[in-house]
């Protein structure tokens, strides 16, 4: 009996997680991995985000006057700490999810993400 549940719970824990974290589960303060390429642009240089890299979550608040979820994150092993981007819409394609939220790069490549508080329940690209 202890080795069924033993099977289950690790089951349990390996499927939980390859699960997408949803927007309104993201915490201050922990790593999250892409899970989908991202590009940003600044009209004459482009960063390109693959699958995989490495996100530390730094801020989560509410930006309530316009119904948006706001979140910040420290893209570990940046390419380029110089690059500032326009605010740009970016598809989330994870598991039949489709929306679009807001993104853009600051200086220290810190990207930030701006997420319509009706989706922040749908999955987000991060794991």
């Amino acid at each position: 009996m202890k080795h069924i549940l033993l099977i289950l719970l690790t089951v349990i824990l390996f499927s939980h997680n390859s699960i997408a974290s949803t927007w309104e589960s993201i915490s201050e303060g922990r790593s999250y991995k892409l899970m989908q390429d991202l590009k940003i642009e600044d009209g004459k240089k482009e960063l390109f985000l693959s699958k995989g890299t490495r996100l530390k979550a730094l801020e989560v608040s509410e930006l309530n006057m316009i119904k948006v979820n706001f979140q910040k994150y420290q893209v570990q092993n940046c390419p380029d700490e110089t690059l500032e981007t326009d605010l740009e819409l970016v598809p989330v394609d994870i598991k039949g999810t489709k929306l679009s939220v807001g993104v853009n790069m600051t200086k220290g490549c810190i990207l930030e993400v701006f997420v319509e508080k009706k989706d922040v329940e749908k999955a987000s690209f991060l794991l």
